[in-house]
């Protein structure tokens, strides 16, 4: 599928919902060059080998990337899921519209996203991996730790599926056991962890279990944007967690309210910490489901 029949369609929409965002000064319509029946591939990425045993890197579906070429980030979204038990408004089912939509972000300088949707949610491995390979973007997929420590090692180490296909992310859900046996994975493959949560949760899990008892983890607290402003914010900071503030772009006092908290806690010092992310996991929050406000 090429991608140039995109801006037409959602430029049309948007004027008729009075929206900007489709204004040419901001969105440039693109087939990335791709003709008909091609698709990037892991060497148009990536043109110099990493060794994955002892090049920093990140793991995305189309295969190692250097740190450094990750460029504007969205961490915490939800591309493709498609889970029987899902509600109809949370099933991401359809790649054309997952292509559509990475395509919106792309051309507004998005360089790199990673999609959220365990195992257990309906995750779509290998449409994944076609978004990735139709899309100038890098993917990246997590695994869950439910399934436990060897699970996550497996899909980590070895891969899933015949395109064995890794994740580049972790994600807890659960209690202490389950933080355990992500900090253990962690440590011995280098993978983030991204811990969901609010804040006085998160805050009385780690007390249980230190951070600083992990060798190498980076363990992301995910906090709604409500949460950001409370003092046990400092107390996951100075344990050495980065604190991600999610839900951007819903609410416009909200969003204020955050870029002033962020400003003062970069005041502080903790400015290397701080991410912010939209979370955005539902057909009504997508443009290209004929919601708002996108990946935009």
């Amino acid at each position: 599928m090429r991608c140039q029949s995109f801006g037409k369609k959602h430029v049309d929409r948007a004027r008729e919902q009075g929206s900007g965002v489709w204004d040419p000064r901001n969105y440039t319509d693109s087939d990335f060059g791709l003709d008909d029946d091609e698709a990037f591939e892991p060497e148009d990425i990536d043109d110099e080998r990493i060794d994955v045993r002892m090049d920093p890197h990140v793991m995305t579906v189309l295969g190692p990337v250097r740190p450094e070429d990750l460029g504007m980030t969205q961490v915490g979204e939800y591309l493709l899921t498609d889970s029987p038990q899902s509600e109809p408004g949370l099933r991401l089912n359809d790649i054309s519209k997952a292509i559509e939509e990475l395509t919106s972000f792309v051309t507004v300088g998005g360089k790199s996203i990673v999609d959220m949707t365990t195992a257990e949610l309906g995750r779509d491995l290998l449409g994944l991996l076609d978004l990735a390979r139709r899309v100038p973007a890098h993917v990246i997929c997590s695994v869950g730790a439910t399934g436990g420590a060897s699970r996550m090692l497996e899909e980590i180490q070895q891969g899933v599926g015949p395109r064995t296909i890794r994740p580049g992310l972790i994600q807890v859900y659960g209690g202490e056991d389950e933080l355990q046996s992500a900090l253990m994975v962690a440590d011995s493959t280098g993978l983030p962890i991204y811990v969901h949560g609010f804040v006085e949760s998160i805050a009385s899990r780690f007390g249980a279990v230190r951070i600083q008892r992990s060798k190498s983890a980076s363990v992301i607290a995910v906090i709604s944007c409500d949460q950001i402003g409370g003092a046990r914010i400092i107390d996951l900071l100075e344990s050495g967690l980065f604190v991600m503030a999610t839900g951007i772009g819903r609410n416009v006092a909200n969003d204020q309210q955050l870029a002033r908290r962020l400003v003062q806690l970069e005041g502080e010092g903790f400015g290397d910490r701080l991410l912010v992310s939209q979370s955005i996991r539902s057909r009504s929050q997508l443009l290209a489901w004929g919601g708002s406000p996108g990946l935009v």
